[in-house]
């Protein structure tokens, strides 16, 4: 296969070019607001329909169904649901480190379970 390239360009310039644009022009494609069950279960991180299902009827992502076998996924709704479950774990965490360092008892060495609590983190 031959590659024509530009007078005076090098080919390697000219396909380190192409390769720029190509990449530009992914990033700046907008994303779909509705999403398919597979692309829904791969941001999610999940492999079973089941679960996906369980989410969609619990109302926690929003979905839409316009036909009877076709079921399309608020992308917005599913980040949300990620963004809002870090944010809980993270709050968790430090709220059980904050309790674990106001229940350090006074016969052991200040910060001790504290510490070893942080590590197990």
């Amino acid at each position: 296969m031959s590659v024509v390239v530009p007078d005076g360009e090098s080919p390697d310039n000219f396909v380190q070019k192409l390769v720029t644009e190509i990449k530009g022009q992914l990033q700046a494609a907008p994303h779909r607001k509705w999403i398919d069950g597979g692309e829904a279960m791969d941001l999610l991180g999940i492999k079973s329909k089941t679960a996906l299902q369980k989410l969609r009827d619990e109302g926690k992502i929003r979905f839409s169904q316009p036909q009877p076998r076709i079921i399309l996924y608020d992308r917005d709704s599913i980040e949300q649901y990620i963004e809002k479950h870090a944010k809980e774990r993270l709050a968790k965490n430090i709220a059980a480190a904050v309790g674990e360092v106001s229940q350090i008892g006074a016969g052991e060495k200040k910060g001790t379970r504290a510490r070893d609590f942080l590590n197990e983190l």
